[in-house]
């Protein structure tokens, strides 16, 4: 429907002049013998007529045949005109808007490009007039890094284990902890950016080297895994505690076309202690997991399980979930407490000094 109003007058212009080719062109290739059997015809009636009556009717019937010949030449070459008008109005139409087509679709994007800076630089102008004037410079310059993101983490799952994992010598007074993080990544920008994962470990226990059930000796702390988009990332033995995964992100339209990441990390934490989460990207309903797979051991401080943005942000949803509703912007932290059970008589306790332990990503 929207091509026929489009085109309906060059549709219709082109349709009356080939229909009108075809019947000028019919009309010229009419039977060219037809006068001459007509004239045929009068020459038979012409026994009861006198020789001066004969001759004027043998030249009218010649100038008939003659003006008709005329004719059929005149559809000739009127119908060869218009099938000639016609295809170039369809040739020359049909290459100037193929031609215009082309343009613009190499144009948009540039045009779409000059838009979207112009934007991004009126917003930052109304921006820089509005909140300079309420904060310092510096201030205001800082909380234009955080928001400004390239990159936002959809639904991050944090999952926080609490195990011995399968190590036969863990030091008294210790147990092992697992970070697992799971999130989606969108690109914001609206074209292909470069974009980095970064995983580092500040752990003030300091480097251990324990023995797993199988005799293999394992340095902790340590970047156990880094999947993106499911497909494993390895990781150098020497950025054990520190790694950066640099990759192309490409262009997404919808939250459906972000790409999956996926990470964990191990290390030593004092049997009374707590993991702290520090966020380096935007995030939006964050959830929590905490499994204790030593309860004999220790017990997970419900009541301080929290995030630093604000009381009352992380909603407990079962005795080891939580959520968080809504966004988080980097700098924000995720803190899980848990605490060594009573030991047994005649069993030397463990230190109950908190030291805490960081993890960034």
């Amino acid at each position: 429907m929207t091509f026929f109003k489009t085109y309906l007058w060059f549709v219709v212009i082109a349709f009356v002049l080939f229909l009108a080719s075809s019947f000028f062109y019919r009309r010229a290739m009419e039977d060219p013998l037809q006068a001459e059997r007509e004239i045929s015809d009068v020459l038979k009636n012409l026994d009861h007529q006198t020789e001066s009556e004969q001759r004027q009717i043998i030249l009218a019937e010649l100038i008939r045949a003659r003006e008709e010949s005329l004719n059929r030449q005149w559809y000739e070459h009127l119908a060869e005109a218009l099938l000639l008008a016609g295809t170039m109005i369809v040739t020359a139409e049909g290459v100037t808007r193929y031609l215009s087509s082309k343009e613009i679709s190499e144009n948009t994007g540039k045009i779409t490009g000059e838009i979207r800076d112009q934007a991004e630089r009126v917003s930052q102008n109304v921006w820089n007039a509005i909140f300079q004037r309420l904060v310092p410079n510096e201030i205001a310059t800082e909380v234009k890094k955080i928001l400004k993101s390239d990159v936002c983490r959809i639904r991050p799952e944090y999952t926080v284990v609490l195990t011995n994992g399968n190590y036969v010598d863990i030091p008294e007074g210790y147990i092992v902890v697992k970070r697992r993080l799971y999130y989606r990544l969108l690109n914001l920008t609206g074209g292909q950016i470069e974009t980095t994962v970064p995983l580092q470990l500040y752990d003030p226990v300091g480097d251990r080297q324990l023995t797993t059930d199988a005799g293999s000796k394992v340095t902790l702390p340590r970047i156990c895994e880094l999947k993106v988009n499911r497909v494993t990332v390895p990781i150098p033995p020497e950025k054990r505690t520190a790694f950066e995964h640099t990759f192309n992100l490409p262009k997404m339209d919808a939250h459906s076309e972000a790409i999956e990441i996926y990470s964990e990390v191990e290390g030593l934490s004092l049997a009374t202690d707590r993991s702290v989460y520090s966020l380096s990207a935007p995030c939006y309903d964050l959830q929590l997991s905490v499994v204790n797979e030593i309860p004999d051991r220790t017990r997970v401080l419900e009541n301080n399980v929290y995030v630093s943005s604000g009381e009352g942000r992380l909603h407990q949803k079962t005795s080891s979930s939580w959520s968080c509703e809504g966004g988080l912007l980097p700098g924000c932290a995720l803190a899980v407490s848990w605490k060594e059970l009573p030991v047994t008589p005649g069993k030397m306790s463990t230190p109950r000094v908190a030291e805490g332990r960081r993890e960034q990503a």
